[in-house]
């Protein structure tokens, strides 16, 4: 995105705004459950077009010296609840990740839920953060890469498997799973 070609606003009447980068804020809480708009082909995780232009991002990034960085930003418990074979898609990142000589985190895996302390009035829809979610998120983000940076093994504040966050630390959107 560049300043000036984004204008697209789903919401304008209801306080939604465009914030520069790509960015939209938006307000209030998901109206259904958070229910999955699609589930996981575990043999593709990834479409052919999404892992072509990961592999062109890695390898520009390591042509020129840049620390890449893959993430996920967090998702409702919910709606890991409801996509099939979410664990084949944080698998093939991990995978992808480690052959690329970088990171990937997943944000709904994050063990710490005192601190990330998303509520389901932090989501704008299933998998949307709100600006309120985004704000409490990217506090987040940006701690855990300057930890990383520090040279913290920060692998240890995610799960290692979705079933793990959903026995031991779900957030409150859980009990929507079944909505």
């Amino acid at each position: 995105y560049t300043l000036g070609n984004y204008s697209y606003l789903t919401y304008a009447d209801e306080g939604e705004s465009y914030r520069g980068r790509g960015f939209v804020y938006t307000s209030g809480a998901p109206e259904n459950a958070f229910h999955t708009l699609l589930d996981v082909d575990p043999e593709a995780p990834l479409s052919d077009f999404g892992w072509e232009y990961l592999r062109k991002t890695a390898e520009f990034c390591q042509e020129n010296g840049i620390n890449l960085v893959l993430f996920t930003a967090p998702l409702p418990s919910a709606y890991l609840y409801n996509t099939a074979n979410y664990q084949a898609y944080v698998d093939a990142l991990r995978d992808f990740a480690a052959e690329n000589n970088t990171v990937y985190w997943d944000f709904s895996l994050y063990k710490d839920v005192d601190t990330l302390n998303l509520l389901v009035g932090d989501f704008s829809d299933a998998h949307h953060l709100n600006g309120q979610g985004a704000e409490k998120f990217t506090a987040v983000l940006c701690d855990t890469i300057a930890r990383e940076n520090a040279g913290e093994d920060v692998s240890t504040l995610f799960y290692d498997t979705v079933e793990e966050k959903l026995e031991l630390t779900p957030d409150q959107s859980i009990a929507m799973a079944h909505l």
